[in-house]
């Protein structure tokens, strides 16, 4: 696993860091609150969240592995912890190397209850997951403790704001 950092932007202005996991690049919509235990290929497969970026709330993602060859369907994945080891003996393979396969944008290192607060609070909001060459310059020289610098803010959540109106 090799991350970067990454940011989670909603279109309210709160931006959050992490680090990417899956699928380098950008990707925006509406978040879809993925409460079960196990299950999280289930909820990436789910036709529902077809191009929607999916939260898991179980902490600890990615034990069971990836099995079969069924296209995840959802654009993006916000995890806090995600597995290092596979433990599990179903699994084909690793999550993350499926999300890389079909391009699901992902980051983790996220506060997934807090994630969950701002969107009781503001139904309906969407957000945008920004890695790789998606994340400006700019914030990729930063220092993790940095503040980011309130232009590379606008210009992000204006990104998410327009992808909601198309």
């Amino acid at each position: 696993m090799t991350n970067t950092d990454a940011l989670l932007v909603f279109s309210n202005g709160t931006i959050l860091r992490g680090l990417s996991w899956g699928a380098r690049g950008v990707t925006t919509g509406s978040v879809v609150v993925d409460h079960s235990i196990s299950g999280y290929e289930d909820a990436l497969r789910d036709n529902a969240n077809t191009s929607k970026i999916v939260l898991a709330t179980s902490p600890h993602i990615g034990n069971v592995g990836a099995r079969g060859d069924k296209p995840y369907l959802a654009a993006g994945f916000i995890v806090r912890d995600p597995a290092q080891i596979v433990s599990n003996w179903t699994a084909e393979g690793a999550l993350e190397p499926q999300l890389e396969a079909h391009k699901v944008v992902g980051i983790c290192g996220i506060d997934t209850r807090a994630v969950v607060r701002l969107l009781n609070a503001n139904p309906g909001m969407k957000a945008g997951i920004f890695s790789g060459i998606a994340l400006p310059e700019t914030v990729r020289n930063l220092d993790r403790n940095t503040e980011i610098p309130q232009s590379i803010q606008t210009e992000l959540v204006n990104r998410v704001v327009e992808s909601e109106q198309n």
